[in-house]
Order: C-alpha cells, then sequence, then structure tokens
C-alpha cells in the first residue's frame, strides 16, 4: 500500500464519525435551545394561572356585586346596610386560594343623591 492509500484511508476515516468535540458542541447548543423552550413553558404557565386567578376574581366580583343590585333595584338602598356608607369586606375561599373583597361606599356623592360603590377584589399570587 502506498502513502497515498494511506492518507486516503485515514481521512475517510476520520470524515466518517464525529469527534468528541464536535459532540460536546452539539449538546451545548441543544441544551441552551432547550433550557429557552424551557423558559417560555413556564412563562406561558404563569401568565396561565394569573389570567384564571384574574378571571376568577372578575366573577368574584360580579358574585359580591349582585346584593348591591338587589338593593337597588328594589329602592331599598337607604334601609339596607349599604345606605349608611362605610367600608365592608367579605372573604371567600376558591381552589386553596382567599380572596377578599372590599367595598368602600360614599353616599350622596359629589353632593348629588348618587351613591358611590367601589369594590376592589383581592388576592395573593405569591405562587406564580
Amino acid at each position: 500500500m502506498s502513502d497515498g492509500e494511506k492518507a486516503r484511508r485515514g481521512r475517510s476515516s476520520i470524515a466518517a464519525g464525529f469527534t468528541i468535540l464536535e459532540i460536546l458542541i452539539s449538546v451545548l447548543i441543544l441544551s441552551l435551545v432547550m433550557a429557552g423552550l424551557m423558559n417560555v413553558f413556564l412563562g406561558s404557565k404563569r401568565y396561565i394561572l394569573g389570567s384564571r386567578w384574574r378571571m376568577t376574581a372578575g366573577e368574584l366580583g360580579r358574585y359580591f356585586l349582585e346584593p348591591l343590585s338587589m338593593n337597588v333595584s328594589q329602592n331599598t338602598w337607604s334601609t339596607s346596610w349599604l345606605g349608611s356608607g362605610g367600608n365592608y369586606s367579605l372573604n371567600i375561599t376558591l381552589d386553596g386560594r382567599s380572596y377578599t373583597a372590599n367595598y368602600n361606599i360614599t353616599p350622596n356623592f359629589n353632593s348629588t343623591n348618587v351613591n358611590k360603590v367601589k369594590l376592589n377584589v383581592t388576592w395573593n399570587d405569591t405562587t406564580i
């Protein structure tokens, strides 16, 4: 076998496989891509959970406002607990999360015969 044939055989055996450095670099690139995808999935999970909690708070706000609309439609505002004004708080727990509804009632708002009701629904979202 001549030196040229040995050189050709040597090159073909090297070209047929990957070196350990090439494999390490490809594993590194793959791990960086996977880490990026993992962050996207975790971020979307946090966003979905936050949206779910906000939607629940909106529905609870509707639930807490229902007694107000009943008193207004029955024209019993002044004789109910709403007529005196002030701050009121209600608590409810759903799916292990505690929600708090705070009413702030201002009778005769801006010297009119209109009562202002402000409702804030809060919850603790430290687990996001």
